[in-house]
């Protein structure tokens, strides 16, 4: 669907914050959408498509969300963002393979990137190099935001990023929330962000449950570690090659938030917790906030299996500490327990 403007800018002279749903727009619709809103402060766009650019240029308009992508024409689509004076950008949802870049947003303090993309088959044979690249463009246009959110997929693009070797992308970034599914792959690259990332506070875990919808990303990585005869990397004992700034100088705060005791992700989510205990020399305080998931995967109102919950506390008293003040703290619905 289309959306039908009668060759001039509309009238919505008061609008503040407009949403547009699975809407076919081009470049000409969307920059008189800007000029017939000059008040305007939120743009949430779900599901659009036909924009090659957007550009906002307003200093009133302050958040901008593109929920998923569609895709009517031939050949690859593009979308290019360029937006001065954005505090806050979120890309949410799914894409097809596209070229997504970011030209500018150099005022933008919050950042959600929890999108999907589709993965080609040409890029299997490329060592992946496209989506790489996308997600370091991305991340180097967004260096002056301090608060990030950052999803699944992209944390699995991370993961292909050479360890030790990564620059700092997000030198002023101050917090994460890192939505993972805390498999073994996702767990590099939450290293990777961690590392890109020197002057984090704080971090925040949240558990997404494995009962969503594969990744096409999953199978590709899978793949790619066993061609490159690096099934080690992301099967063995989390290590880098250097000194994790943010974790040996910044980090203070981590939250873990809707684990399963339960889960068969408990052993990558204990070796990530082992070490941020081991690596974190400033850190004041870990929250592990712990629940039972339903098949559905919403969160029940029973407690987590008690044993389980033994395991996984006496498996984590045993871990090293960097940090002789930092409390480890246990939280279920009924009781809390202090660690450390």
């Amino acid at each position: 669907m289309g959306l039908k403007l009668p060759g001039r800018a509309p009238n919505w002279a008061s609008l503040r914050v407009l949403s547009m749903a699975y809407l076919r727009l081009t470049d000409d619709e969307m920059g008189l959408v800007f000029v017939g809103s000059p008040a305007l402060e939120s743009l949430e766009l779900r599901c659009c498509g036909g924009v090659a650019r957007i550009k906002v240029l307003s200093r009133r308009m302050r958040e901008l969300v593109i929920d998923g992508w569609k895709h009517w024409s031939p050949g690859d689509p593009r979308l290019e963002v360029s937006a001065p004076h954005l505090q806050t950008l979120r890309l949410r949802g799914s894409f097809p393979r596209m070229s997504l870049t970011v030209a500018e947003a150099s005022s933008v303090a919050e950042a959600e990137l929890n999108f999907s993309m589709t993965i080609g088959v040409g890029d299997r044979f490329d060592n992946y190099k496209w989506p790489r690249n996308l997600a370091r463009g991305i991340l180097q246009k967004l260096c002056n935001a301090t608060e990030f959110v950052v999803g699944c997929w992209f944390l699995q693009v991370l993961s292909l990023l050479e360890n030790g070797d990564l620059p700092p992308l997000l030198p002023n970034c101050k917090s994460l929330i890192l939505n993972t599914r805390c498999q073994s792959l996702e767990c590099h690259g939450i290293l990777n962000m961690i590392e890109s990332s020197p002057q984090v506070e704080k971090l925040v875990i949240k558990m997404i449950q494995p009962f969503r919808k594969q990744l096409e990303f999953d199978r590709d990585c899978k793949a790619l570690a066993i061609s490159t005869h690096s099934t080690h990397r992301y099967s063995g004992p989390l290590k880098r090659k250097n000194k994790l700034k943010c974790l040996d100088q910044h980090l203070r705060r981590v939250d873990i938030v809707q684990f399963d005791p339960r889960d068969r992700r408990s052993s990558s989510f204990l070796g990530l917790v082992e070490f941020i205990l081991e690596e974190a020399r400033v850190l004041d305080k870990m929250l592990i906030n712990t629940c039972k998931v339903k098949d559905d995967g919403s969160n029940s109102v029973k407690t987590p299996n008690p044993r389980r919950l033994l395991e996984v506390s006496r498996s984590i008293r045993r871990h090293r500490r960097a940090s002789e003040n930092a409390r480890v703290v246990l939280l279920t619905r009924k009781k809390r327990i202090i660690l450390f």
